[in-house]
């Protein structure tokens, strides 16, 4: 009886019914087997493999039998935080769109992985100091309008000059 027990509890066993429903992904980032999959944020079934197909990455979920997936749902890699376990976050989409059957192949929301993210933030922000700093188009263009606004405040001098005599003429 012990054994049997360690056995279903060990072992991926459930006396819950779930249905398949296949997400394609350019990349899973790092997305682990047996992770959950939430719904709204609410526990809706889990991952039973992550496996290659030619070019893509097919995750296999087992979906809780009952849990309405509408097919305009979107499918991507959430955290728990930071540096926090990953899962499947599913959000939901709308009754018009009709549901998913057991076995439907959806392609899931390919986002950035963080370290991915942060790297590529970096690399953008390296950019914009060099242009403040005076080495890329944004410090020559901002030098260029201070150059047109010197140009236009000096011939606005010159006109209220040479025009001023003529006013008090008039006056």
């Amino acid at each position: 009886i012990l054994f049997g027990t360690a056995i279903f509890l060990l072992g991926d066993y459930s006396f819950q019914k779930f249905y398949p429903i296949y997400v394609e992904f350019n990349d899973v980032a790092g997305l682990p087997d047996r992770a959950t999959a939430k719904l709204s944020g609410v526990e809706a079934g889990k991952i039973k493999q992550i496996y290659l197909k030619d070019d893509k990455v097919i995750v296999e979920l087992a979906i809780k039998e009952g849990v309405k997936i509408y097919r305009d749902a979107r499918f991507l890699v959430g955290a728990t935080s930071m540096i926090g376990s990953k899962f499947l976050q599913i959000d939901q989409g709308t009754p018009a769109a009709g549901r998913l059957r057991p076995g439907d192949k959806v392609v899931g929301d390919d986002a950035l992985p963080l370290d991915r993210a942060i790297g590529k933030a970096v690399t953008s922000l390296q950019k914009m100091v060099e242009d403040i700093n005076g080495e890329g188009r944004l410090a020559r263009d901002l030098n260029e309008v201070m150059q047109n606004l010197k140009d236009i405040t000096a011939n606005v001098n010159d006109l209220v000059a040479n025009s001023q005599p003529h006013a008090e003429k008039v006056a």
